[in-house]
């Protein structure tokens, strides 16, 4: 068996992901009065990302767990998520001060930013200001398409109504608590 690693200097999986996230319009998978669905590859799932915007589901859940502190890149500069909620509980912040990004997924919505659709919940607000991130997301790289697609493959390719805030930033931190969204 050849180790694609040693001869080419890269993880296959990675590559191919790259590869077939192209966004290949799929033959024969599309809905009436709508373009025909994108679809994305990847080594463990195969997604619709046609947008449906006739349907008004909540927004999910596209990530296992989340760290309590939001990214230093981010808007909120990496503040912990209890202090954002603290500040939306006390008016400081207000729901639409928070966009909660989104990707169509299987005819359903799938949260990018999955720490600010955590802070929401956990203040026990909705998300006001939503923004569809369909077909706008970079193929690779950090928050990318391909990053949200991988961390959706880790829950079995279903998006989920809860998550889990971890104790820490580690990723084999213990669970701190469940956070569920808003009904």
């Amino acid at each position: 068996m050849v180790d694609w690693r040693t001869k080419y200097g890269f993880q296959v999986p990675a590559l191919a992901l790259a590869l077939t996230l192209a966004l290949a319009t799929a033959p024969g998978c599309h809905h009436a009065g709508t373009t025909p669905a994108t679809v994305a590859q990847t080594p463990h799932g195969r997604y619709d990302l046609t947008p449906h915007p006739e349907s008004r589901g909540p927004i999910l859940f596209g990530q296992r767990g989340i760290s309590p502190r939001f990214s230093e890149e981010g808007v909120f500069h990496g503040a912990s998520i209890d202090d954002v909620v603290a500040r939306l509980r006390a008016g400081e912040l207000h729901a639409a001060d928070i966009p909660v990004h989104f990707i169509w997924v299987d005819g359903q919505r799938v949260a990018t930013n999955n720490r600010s659709l955590a802070a929401l919940s956990m203040a026990g607000m909705r998300p006001v200001t939503v923004i569809d991130m369909t077909g706008r997301l970079a193929a690779t790289g950090a928050d990318s398409q391909l990053e949200v697609l991988e961390r959706l493959d880790e829950m079995g390719g279903h998006p989920s109504d809860h998550t889990i805030l971890r104790a820490s930033h580690a990723h084999d931190a213990p669970p701190r608590e469940t956070v569920t969204v808003v009904p």
